[in-house]
């Protein structure tokens, strides 16, 4: 990717030390190619930014708001990925429960920690290679010690053996190349912006307990595959509600995150859709141990809606029915949905269009009216699945899009309208959205967007604190115009 052309107009405040070097590093990072899709390391950078980004059992569908349960699964665990040149990380020797602390940059904020689940293994929650899988957590402190922020991590889906294949070499399928927690919080890694220990970037939520969620399945954190499929021998395991409901388990039963005071669910990209699909079952299952706390969901960059290309075709949803398909995602998809639509339909239920009609916890959506990543996949959803190659597009730099592609453009941020408009048909506060008309994917966990990008005038970690605070009656809809209409100082 070419160096960004960052034109300078962001101010320097001279008042502090301090100030003066969060500035510099989020310039330094934004100069970088700071980027939406957060795949760690530079070979599942190369995987996904590229693109910004056997037979199912059969299973039924669980009762709306089903506690999260944990099967035990005989199938033996023998797989064992072999490091190749899409390896992101060196292999890591994990212990049981290893945890490994790393320093961090937020003043009081306790060490963030990578924990290990080791206990998943019994219940056949494990990444795609067969690893246990993991989280890393930082302790919430003070007014926060009650609060907590989890993240699922986006990283696209895996919709052919192939593809699975080669996310399971990386730390998108593979506990073993998960980074030491002390690079975790860097800008690069991701675990930033509304993750973040820094009061100045992250005023909120930066004392709440976080925890971030490493994707590792390939499916939203939601495919229930009884036999693992293969590729070349390798056996792949498809079982990421498992390994999202092990994690959870872990988090209660360890951690205490049923004792909480309030719970903000929330992810990006792949990451946010699995937000969508578990909120409702996460906030059920903690209401059950705890009837007073609060449960909402934030989704970020979630929008891969169903908009033909520029040779009037529809492929988002042939992509998204390979997915459903291959993972076995029945049992995460909201029942009422499924109940509305014949079988050979319930692949729709996945898709966020469809999805966002029957969440139930207050939801906050902040996307982009030009996802770069959604766009591109509107015309190539194969970039979703094993990466793309060199973009050929206009959407780096817009200036040079011509008025036949902004129709295009245009169409899509018309589809992400049409998709939210339930969500602020009335003047109820519990629902929010945040449009604005940036090229960009990826957002809330990557300091420069968090504070800096705005939709009419309000930062958006600014608008996620009124929307979050506890009796706040104020109603948080910001949607943009179209491009240049837009607040966007410079180009990520």
């Amino acid at each position: 990717m070419p160096p960004r052309r960052i034109p300078l107009v962001v101010a320097l405040n001279a008042a502090t030390a301090k100030s003066n070097l969060v500035l510099l590093l989020i310039l330094a990072a934004a100069v970088a190619g700071v980027h939406g899709f957060r795949g760690r390391g530079a070979e599942s950078r190369k995987l996904l930014l590229s693109a910004t980004g056997g037979s199912a059992r059969t299973a039924s569908a669980p009762a709306e708001g089903e506690a999260i349960t944990v099967t035990a699964d005989p199938t033996p665990l023998d797989a064992s990925a072999e490091a190749d040149a899409f390896m992101t990380h060196s292999p890591q020797d994990f212990s049981a429960e290893a945890v490994h602390a790393g320093a961090v940059a937020g003043g009081n904020a306790p060490a963030l920690q990578l924990i290990i689940a080791e206990e998943g293994r019994a219940a056949g929650a494990v990444c795609l290679d067969g690893s246990a899988p993991g989280f890393y957590y930082r302790k919430g402190y003070g007014s926060g010690s009650r609060n907590w922020v989890l993240f699922f991590e986006g990283g696209a889906w895996c919709a052919s053996p192939h593809g699975c294949h080669h996310r399971s070499t990386t730390n998108l399928g593979s506990s073993k190349h998960l980074l030491p927690a002390r690079e975790m919080e860097s800008e690069q890694a991701g675990m930033r912006g509304m993750l973040s220990p820094d009061p100045s970037i992250n005023p909120d939520f930066h004392n709440w307990n976080a925890v971030f969620l490493p994707y590792c399945d390939g499916g939203s954190f939601s495919g229930d595959l009884e036999e693992p499929i293969h590729f070349n021998g390798v056996p792949l395991y498809l079982r990421g509600r498992r390994v999202a409901d092990v994690l959870l388990k872990h988090l209660m039963d360890r951690l205490g995150l049923h004792t909480a005071n309030r719970v903000l669910v929330a992810g990006t990209s792949a990451g946010a859709v699995a937000a969508l699909l578990h909120c409702d079952r996460i906030r059920s299952t903690l209401e059950a141990v705890s009837p007073s706390i609060s449960v909402r969901c934030l989704a970020d960059s979630s929008m891969f809606l169903d908009v033909p290309d520029s040779h009037n075709k529809r492929q988002i949803p042939d992509f998204f029915r390979h997915v459903y398909s291959m993972h076995n995602l029945t049992a995460s998809l909201p029942r009422a949905c499924l109940k509305e639509r014949s079988p050979e339909k319930h692949y729709e239920c996945f898709m966020p269009e469809h999805l966002l009609d029957f969440i139930a916890t207050p939801l906050f959506l902040i996307n982009s009216n030009y996802d770069k990543v959604a766009l591109r996949a509107i015309e190539s959803p194969e970039v979703l699945d094993m990466g793309g190659t060199k973009h050929t597009d206009c959407l780096d730099h817009p200036e040079k899009c011509s008025k036949t592609k902004f129709k295009h453009l245009d169409a899509y941020r018309r589809a992400v309208a049409t998709a939210v408009a339930p969500l602020h048909a009335d003047s109820s506060p519990t629902n929010a959205v945040f449009l604005f008309s940036c090229f960009q994917h990826g957002s809330i966990h990557i300091d420069f967007p968090w504070k800096i990008r705005t939709a009419k005038g309000v930062p958006m970690h600014e608008a996620v604190g009124r929307w979050i605070h506890p009796g706040s009656h104020e109603k948080v809809h910001l949607i943009e115009g179209s491009y240049p209409c837009n607040s966007c100082h410079m180009e990520l």
